[in-house]
């Protein structure tokens, strides 16, 4: 399989084109940091935090890394977000307070268990049962780490993107998984899969949920997901036609939260265009793009994208 191109090189080949200078300033093995100057004025492109969106503002980044914030804000703003028990571990006077607090607050299982900063589903856990939550909290507790009770909802899920106030892309996710052919068993079929981008902990409790085993024959065209995070999805991916309702409420919520240029992830639990049942999962300051070349053959959208936000940029006073 092609590997896919970080979104860093989208910028550093359109900046080029546009006749910016660039350069990467960051060491051998660091993240990639790529400086891009007109001559008059610059920015630093980063690969990880703060990266490729010049005018998101620091504020932003750090709201929106914090799922409990994050969640806090959007409820002031009356939308929809996913039923939470949040814990800031120093609002609780010992671990057998927030254990008593935990067992009268978490009522419907199962649940996921989330670190209130970082992506990508990682150190993720879930419980089935008040007894598999005390030990997540216990080690989260130890760790010193603030952390999200979540219901597992398995509504569609959708991303949008929204860049300099238009929005510009959005495609449905589906859950990172293998798919059955009727003749290969499940454990083999997993096997295939790197071990870094699998999650043990989903996959035992997709299992559990199933009755199926390593031995088990996945039927063909069956999904069984190893991962909890989702990857984009070829059912559903608009640029040009997508719903006036939609961009309507994108534009609001940008407007809302004073960020001009934002990913939103969101489940969709009723038609698509019934915006007023979207779920909020999470917000994204700094979204890639470059992705939509390989997932959806659409190189247009990619470098459009990129060449749009260093106009803006250098463009401006």
């Amino acid at each position: 399989m092609k590997k896919i191109k970080p979104s860093i090189y989208t910028l550093q080949e359109i900046s080029k084109k546009l006749g910016y200078k660039t350069r990467f300033i960051s060491p051998v093995g660091a993240p990639r940091k790529l400086l891009i100057t007109n001559g008059k004025k610059m920015y630093v492109a980063n690969s990880t935090t703060f990266g490729f969106y010049p005018e998101t503002q620091r504020w932003q980044q750090g709201l929106f890394d914090s799922k409990i914030l994050t969640q806090k804000v959007l409820k002031e703003l009356t939308y929809k977000t996913i039923p939470s028990f949040c814990v800031h571990l120093k609002e609780y006077k010992s671990l057998h307070n927030l254990l008593e607090v935990a067992k009268r607050k978490v009522k419907t299982y199962p649940v996921i268990i989330k670190p209130d900063t970082g992506a990508r589903g990682l150190h993720i856990d879930i419980a089935e049962n008040f007894s598999q939550l005390s030990r997540s909290i216990k080690k989260l507790h130890t760790a010193k780490k603030d952390f999200l009770v979540q219901q597992i909802l398995k509504h569609d899920e959708y991303r949008i993107l929204i860049i300099n106030g238009e929005v510009r892309v959005m495609h449905k996710k589906e859950p990172h998984a293998v798919v059955g052919d009727g003749t290969t068993p499940l454990g083999t079929l997993l096997n295939g899969v790197k071990k870094q981008k699998k999650d043990d902990v989903v996959i035992k409790w997709h299992m559990r949920e199933t009755g199926f085993s390593t031995n088990t024959i996945l039927p063909k065209g069956v999904r069984f997901p190893y991962h909890l995070t989702r990857a984009s999805s070829p059912d559903y991916y608009e640029t040009e036609r997508i719903p006036k309702s939609i961009v309507k409420w994108t534009k609001k919520l940008s407007d809302s939260i004073s960020t001009q240029t934002i990913g939103i992830d969101i489940f969709v639990p009723d038609a698509l265009c019934n915006t007023d049942a979207y779920i909020i999962i999470e917000l994204n300051a700094n979204p890639a793009f470059a992705y939509f070349e390989h997932k959806y053959g659409d190189k247009d959208t990619s470098t459009a994208i990129a060449a749009d936000l260093l106009k803006h940029y250098f463009s401006s006073t």
